[in-house]
């Protein structure tokens, strides 16, 4: 049975995303109209990878690559929104034009290797009032017929040069393609070997979880954040700041609960056995700015799949309180 894990920051953004979809409202005869319906769209299937991503850590924390799979999803939506963005009118229709021409394509491959089959198709196209020949040959006509293998004729590269976002394709995005496709590091990190013996298996990583979740949350908050300004949500600061305090500690409400017990937080049954320096913050202690170690919390389960940081010297004052109680 593996341990639930949890990220308390990651779950008001998407809480707070899904209580404002709901609220959005486009109108027909706004002339971005296509454009805010396809964010919409985005927003929403945005809220579903990051639900998955936490589910699947939550149910097993091993299995890191494959919520990264989901988190390279995620990318690819965000740089096609924010490209979208660019000219919104004129790169909407496109977008939305160009589920014509896939299904044309799809249906001409299909026919090629099953000519009656094919027939079918073209039959049900017409059942539908659908030309798919005719909405092909005018997607042509206006945008040309080189590179159709996707609806911007350009590679998710191009498109994240453009949009200035070519740091997030060149090292983001090439690192999560390597839990996509067959790779010989990612692959062998499932194996072991001892005296020619071969041992497959999946281990802990918190370093790989801990990315996949803090890429997760980047990308999420920044397609929020186009929301929220294409919609005039208001939250763009509560985004911000919520961002920021990844860089210091997650949940101090939760690390206080949990060290109360004097349990591990995420196995919740085996008590705190270690402490090991891992870096500093800054907090406020009476008042005054105060630069204290983060501690990193081991538990005494060595197949626990993480571990926490924590304040050291609000463990010792805990710690302290409970036993001269």
């Amino acid at each position: 049975m593996y341990n639930r894990v949890d990220h308390p920051l990651l779950k008001k953004l998407i809480e707070k995303a899904s209580g404002d979809i709901n609220k959005i409202k486009v109108n027909d005869a706004d002339e971005k109209f296509s454009f805010k319906i396809i964010l919409v769209i985005f927003l929403f299937k945005a809220i579903s990878i990051c639900q998955s991503i936490m589910a699947i850590l939550q149910s097993d924390p091993t299995l890191y690559h494959e919520a990264g799979i989901l988190t390279r999803s995620l990318l690819e939506l965000f740089i096609n929104a924010k490209y979208i963005g660019k000219i919104p009118k004129e790169l909407s229709e496109r977008f939305l034009r160009y589920n014509d021409v896939w299904r044309y394509r799809f249906r001409e491959e299909l026919s090629r290797r099953n000519p009656k089959f094919g027939k079918k198709l073209k039959n049900g196209d017409l059942a539908r009032s659908v030309n798919l020949d005719d909405e092909y040959k005018q997607f042509i006509t206006i945008y040309g017929k080189d590179k159709l293998n996707n609806w911007a004729g350009k590679t998710l590269k191009e498109m994240a040069n453009e949009v200035n976002e070519d740091w997030l394709y060149s090292v983001v995005y090439k690192i999560h393609c390597k839990y996509v496709h067959p790779d010989i590091d990612t692959l062998t990190r499932y194996m072991h070997v001892d005296n020619y013996k071969i041992t497959i298996y999946r281990k802990s990583n918190p370093e790989e979880e801990n990315r996949v979740l803090a890429t997760c949350f980047g990308l999420f908050a920044q397609l929020y954040l186009l929301c929220d300004k294409e919609f005039i949500l208001g939250n763009e600061d509560w985004i911000e700041n919520l961002g920021k305090r990844l860089t210091t500690i997650e949940d101090e409400n939760i690390i206080g609960s949990l060290i109360k017990q004097n349990e591990c937080p995420y196995c919740h049954e085996h008590t705190v056995k270690n402490l090991r320096q891992s870096d500093t913050i800054t907090i406020d202690t009476e008042n005054k700015p105060e630069i204290i170690p983060l501690m990193k919390f081991a538990c005494e389960n060595i197949d626990c799949p993480q571990c926490f940081y924590v304040q050291k010297n609000l463990y010792d004052k805990i710690v302290s309180q409970n036993i001269n109680s």
